[in-house]
């Protein structure tokens, strides 16, 4: 298995409780070998991965190893979030988990059509830690090797 230097894994979720579970959830999982980066609503998701306003001093750092995405956020939708991603050349590989409380199924099924990689109902993150988030983040974190890539 190969060795990774230290990589990040991204939150964008306006919920400071949901933030803190997603955390809680894989603390033992990244221990030194992630940094966890944190945007709160869809425009400061947009300008931290595009590298704009506060977030230009990234520009020639490594995007993103992991994202967690939440659908419903101020400011701007999940999903336009990663349909963009999913777009994009630079980031097309990067694993996005969607974490929502939306139970529409042909929404939930949308964000498997833009490119979303696994989808996990936030009714999961209930009581202080989410199993199923730690299942997942095992898989990307110590399975598979991830995509290296810098904007």
């Amino acid at each position: 298995m190969l060795k990774q230097t230290k990589q990040t894994l991204l939150i964008i979720e306006d919920s400071p409780d949901d933030f803190e579970v997603i955390t809680r959830s894989v603390q033992e999982l990244i221990a030194d070998q992630y940094k966890i980066d944190w945007c709160q609503d869809a425009t400061e998701g947009f300008n931290y991965l595009w590298r704009r306003g506060q977030y230009s001093s990234l520009l020639y750092t490594p995007l993103p190893s992991i994202i967690i995405l939440d659908l419903g956020l101020p400011g701007g939708s999940g999903e336009r979030i990663l349909d963009l991603v999913k777009a994009h050349h630079k980031m097309i590989t990067i694993p996005t988990i969607v974490v929502t409380g939306m139970e529409d199924f042909d929404r939930l099924q949308s964000c498997y059509s833009l490119g979303a990689n696994t989808v996990i109902p936030k009714s999961d993150l209930e009581g202080g830690k989410s199993d199923k988030i730690q299942a997942v983040l095992k898989y990307w974190m110590e399975i598979v090797t991830l995509p290296s890539s810098r904007y």
